[in-house]
């Protein structure tokens, strides 16, 4: 949904955010869709021929489809998205309630939040102003559904006449 972002922004507490945005390469994401594509039919076939209905292997399967047929009319391009949250706070049990805040946001718009154990160092260092995705943990999005992430349909932003600066494009300092 538009502004899914927006609860996780505009929520409090003391926690800093950084998404990692990359393009992926069409032909490598055309053939690697085609073989999920087929991996998918297979799964649905086999489920069918042990009786079981499984609905959400056709969901699945059509979203794939669909996701194939909107990057080959270029409709749709390809991202690797990585979005890391680092939560501050006086003491583990303000912590522990700003965690389960923070993960309860997420859960609320499906997104099953990980934390980094034994990376704790490149966790860090992903979420600080370095512009370095040390962790590199990533998922494919459309750009559809990236375009949705942006929060410009809070109610916080409307108070804000000047707008509010994101941050400065990297090649010509534009501000975002």
């Amino acid at each position: 949904n538009p502004g899914w972002l927006d609860r996780l922004i505009s929520a409090k507490g003391n926690f800093q955010l950084s998404i990692f945005i990359e393009p992926r390469d069409i032909q490598s994401v055309m053939t690697n869709l085609n073989k999920e594509l087929v991996k998918q039919k297979s799964d649905i076939l086999t489920a069918e021929k042990t009786g079981i209905a499984n609905p959400s292997l056709t969901v699945q399967y059509e979203d794939t489809y669909n996701t194939l047929l909107n990057l080959q009319s270029g409709k749709e391009r390809l991202f690797n998205i990585s979005l890391y949250i680092n939560a501050k706070a006086k003491s583990k049990g303000k912590l522990e309630l700003l965690s389960k805040k923070i993960e309860s946001i997420m859960n609320s718009v499906l997104i099953i939040p990980k934390v980094p154990y034994l990376c704790m160092q490149q966790a860090l260092q992903s979420v600080l102003p370095l512009m370095t995705n040390k962790l590199n943990i990533s998922r494919n999005i459309p750009s559809s559904a990236l375009a949705a992430c942006f929060p410009f349909t809070s109610n916080f932003y409307n108070n804000c006449r000047d707008g509010i600066i994101f941050g400065l494009a990297k090649h010509n300092s534009i501000p975002i």
